[in-house]
């Protein structure tokens, strides 16, 4: 079985630093993905990347490529499961 998934869309934030429990640096971004070349329809997707070195590079508006694993995970507090893309690997198109 294989995980990977690879997306080209609009970057809609700047790179967020957060930090885990641990203490350990992560980004977090949002990239506008149309569901068609010929559609208006978009999906927006949460990525987060353990590379923070993204941060300087990256800019609202950029037109960007992810490689990435999807992730899921089920929350206790509205009993809903919630998607994101681990990055792999990013790279401006623009």
């Amino acid at each position: 079985m294989k995980n990977q998934i690879i997306l080209a869309g609009i970057l809609l934030n700047n790179p967020i630093i957060q930090k885990t429990k641990n203490g350990k640096e992560f980004i977090v971004l949002e990239i506008e993905v149309k569901r068609e070349i010929t559609s208006n329809i978009v999906d927006i997707f949460k990525c987060i990347s353990m590379s923070t070195n993204i941060r300087s590079n990256c800019k609202i508006g950029d037109l960007i490529e992810i490689k990435g694993k999807l992730y899921s995970e089920n929350s206790r507090i509205n009993n809903r499961t919630h998607f994101a893309i681990i990055v792999t690997n990013i790279k401006i198109l623009n």
